[in-house]
């Protein structure tokens, strides 16, 4: 709730870097698979609509972090390093954009007290979020949508359905009799 008498004009929002968001869904398309053979690269990206360049970049930290095993050879590619319930949604954030902390920066010198009071409530915040995404295992990100959890797509597709059907295209102008048309024939005179 804003101050009374002022409209509120920012929005606190939680929100992924591309390069995490990118990461979750490697790393939720690889849970996805069925057999434990490893998946290339452009699979994933081509399957998720990732950027193979990118994609590539936002693998590496996730294999230096033990979250996949990077796989040499013809038949390589990514594997998960371990089960998916024992991955951690925070596991994938941290090792793509470095540790979840709080900062308040400091407005003035001679307000020491109230900066530490700040300091001290984001970095509360932070934690909470961090024991939060903690418990987000990625076998539960992986795992199909519910029927009551409609996806993304589904719900699109429901609103347009729901919008009212444009009125039908107004009736062609009535049409004109048509002309009447004549023919004649030349006949031949004998000579």
């Amino acid at each position: 709730m804003g101050l009374p008498g002022r409209e509120r004009q920012h929005e606190v929002v939680m929100k992924l870097t591309r390069a995490s968001s990118y990461a979750l869904h490697a790393v939720a398309f690889m849970a996805q698979q069925k057999n434990n053979k490893p998946v290339a690269s452009h699979n994933i990206a081509q399957a998720r609509g990732i950027p193979e360049r990118f994609l590539l970049k936002v693998l590496k930290p996730l294999v230096s972090a033990r979250v996949l095993r990077s796989i040499k050879g013809p038949n390589g590619g990514y594997e998960l390093a371990r089960n998916p319930a024992d991955i951690t949604m925070l596991e994938i954030l941290e090792a793509v954009d470095g540790p979840i902390r709080g900062h308040a920066p400091f407005a003035e010198k001679a307000n020491a007290a109230l900066n530490n009071k700040l300091e001290a409530i984001c970095n509360q915040s932070a934690e909470a979020v961090r024991e939060h995404l903690k418990q987000v295992r990625m076998s539960e990100l992986a795992a199909p949508a519910r029927k009551e959890e409609p996806v993304v797509e589904e719900e699109e597709v429901e609103e347009e359905a729901a919008a009212p059907a444009p009125p039908p295209p107004p009736p062609p102008p009535a049409a004109k009799p048509a002309a009447k048309t004549t023919t004649r024939r030349k006949t031949k005179q004998a000579t």
